[in-house]
């Protein structure tokens, strides 16, 4: 939903929604290269456990990518129904019964 939204309200041109489809593949490495020379200036600790959880990252923003390009090529579908069914009807816990600890 997010690509699709995104080039309609932008206005992009469908030369352009085709460069980002082509290159969504290369996203995940943009994305890692930016990140670690941020964290390389702001916070080496960091640094090290982005690094350890690389793949994580890697996958996560493959992901991301691909999906956004599905939406530019198809369009957003049904995906605002189905996600507002979701938030509208997905049991939650009551007050106070948190999910964690």
């Amino acid at each position: 939903m997010y690509g699709a939204l995104r080039a309609r309200e932008l206005g992009w041109s469908p030369a352009r929604r085709f460069a980002y489809v082509v290159l969504a593949p290369v996203i995940p490495f943009y994305y890692v290269a930016h990140f670690s020379a941020f964290l390389a200036r702001h916070d080496r600790r960091a640094l090290g456990v982005f690094a350890r959880h690389l793949h994580v990252v890697f996958a996560t923003q493959l992901l991301s990518a691909t999906s956004q390009a599905v939406g530019l090529l198809f369009g957003p579908g049904r995906t605002a129904t189905t996600f507002t069914r979701y938030e509208l009807t997905e049991p939650r816990p009551k007050a106070g019964e948190g999910t964690g600890p």
